[in-house]
């Protein structure tokens, strides 16, 4: 059974691009060689035309000088032929290799003027090439005449018929060595393609491995480059998400075993049970559990990028205040609005809402006695400020205290009324990544114990400033 051709479309990369290259120079070439051709062939004509000039000019100078006679002296043999016209067709001279010949035209130009003709089948020469007619006016003794130049165009024939061999010989031989070339340069320029391609199978195995870089800083070398960055971003987000899953799963565990240990206890001493107190240790530790699963379902959802049909006109001015007046009816501190501008940020409101509530809840519940809270406009960015008299968070870790699932040592006993998952910062700065901002931690400016949050955010485009 004979093997199916490939389509054009199946061709390889290199199949493609020599075929490409070889089809476009054998086009130029064809046109090309036409053209030389033609120019060729016309440069010819044009000096078997001033030759005919020429020896017309001779005629006329001997019809000068010796007056007409019947026989032209000629020196080119068979090759060419002279006839002196009158104006009504009689032949009056010629040369002698066509004497006694009608007129080689059958009828004079209808226009006094040079005109040149190209004719065949004349008396001498060779009969398969033509002749180009120089035909000339001039004045006779007797009246108006022509003087015609007739030569041979064999040679110009010869010289095409050269140059169109050695064309169709050269030319394929020419696309033969450019399409060789051009493979093997494909070849050599798609061989560290095929390294990567082959190392990615290895890679798709073990994140760890890294795709081979070829030491020309060419377009392959930015693509292997550029993969090999995507791949340590891919490596950083599984382990991210091994640890995450492993974080979870702990602490997923923690609130189900209390649950079990709670419910076995009672059911294997029912006698001594207080149920009603067992119930609210069921509901608490419930609530946290379900208060844990509503942050890692809100993390997986705030991994997702907003686009133009979900987002949303946000004023942050208003989020502000009501996250204000949420932590005062929440009561055991005080709640200070230092300054709000009016600004207008894109996003999800429901996200931002629950960004800042999550700040909010981390300031009311290290603060010493008073939150304070402000909203301003810096150029292109709103920044909210959440500050708090609590006793603030060591330099080494405020950037740790964004991961998932950390809780410094002062935070570690849980508050059923916030969660205590160690997931609202983390929460936080995800919803700030996802809209374009970020979240910090500063110090206080007073020099006193404390934690300044800072959220900056990029402010919706058009609006004034």
């Amino acid at each position: 059974m004979r093997p199916r051709a490939l389509m054009p479309h199946e061709w390889t990369i290199r199949a493609k691009v020599t075929s490409a290259a070889t089809a476009v120079l054998a086009l130029a070439l064809v046109v090309s060689s036409v053209g030389l051709v033609v120019l060729v062939r016309r440069s010819l004509l044009a000096n078997v035309d001033a030759t005919g000039r020429a020896r017309v000019a001779d005629v006329v100078a001997i019809l000068a000088s010796d007056g007409l006679e019947s026989t032209i002296s000629l020196s080119s043999g068979e090759t060419s032929l002279i006839q002196v016209v009158a104006a009504d067709g009689r032949v009056l001279a010629s040369s002698g290799n066509i004497q006694g010949e009608a007129a080689v035209l059958p009828a004079v130009p209808a226009l006094r003027a040079a005109t040149t003709v190209t004719i065949q089948n004349l008396p001498i020469g060779e009969r398969e090439h033509g002749f180009r007619v120089y035909a000339a006016p001039i004045d006779l003794p007797n009246g108006p005449g022509w003087v015609y130049v007739a030569q041979s165009l064999s040679q110009v024939d010869a010289a095409v018929a050269s140059i169109v061999l050695v064309l169709s010989v050269g030319l394929p031989f020419l696309l033969l060595l450019v399409g060789s070339a051009v493979w093997v340069a494909i070849g050599r320029a798609l061989a560290p393609m095929e390294d990567i391609r082959s190392r990615a199978v290895v890679v798709a195995k073990d994140l760890s491995q890294r795709l081979p870089v070829p030491v020309a800083h060419d377009e392959v070398y930015r693509l292997a480059t550029t993969m090999n960055e995507m791949l340590a971003q891919l490596k950083t987000s599984a382990q991210r998400q091994e640890r995450f899953m492993g974080d979870a799963s702990h602490e997923l565990r923690s609130p189900l075993t209390a649950l079990r240990a709670q419910v076995d206890v009672a059911l294997a001493h029912p006698e001594r049970a207080d149920f009603r107190e067992t119930l609210q240790a069921v509901h608490a530790e419930a609530a946290r559990l379900g208060a844990l699963i509503d942050d890692v379902l809100l993390l997986a959802r705030t991994s997702e990028r907003l686009s133009d049909q979900t987002a949303q006109t946000v004023d942050l001015d208003e989020l502000i205040l009501t996250e204000v007046k949420r932590l005062r009816v929440r009561g055991g501190i005080d709640v200070v609005v230092e300054h709000v501008d009016a600004v207008q940020v894109k996003g999800l409101a429901r996200d931002l809402s629950r960004m800042v509530s999550n700040i909010g809840d981390n300031a009311a519940r290290h603060a010493a006695s008073t939150v304070t809270a402000s909203v301003t406009r810096v150029g292109r960015q709103a920044v909210i400020t959440i500050a708090d008299d609590g006793p603030g968070v060591p330099v080494q870790d405020r950037a740790r205290v964004f991961e998932r699932f950390t809780r410094l040592d002062e935070a570690r006993s849980r508050d059923a009324d916030v969660g205590g998952t160690g997931l609202g910062l983390a929460i936080a700065q995800d919803i700030a990544s996802v809209h374009g901002g970020a979240i910090h931690i500063e110090s206080r400016a007073d020099g006193h114990d404390g934690a300044v949050f800072v959220i900056a955010l990029p402010v919706a485009k058009g609006r004034a400033a």
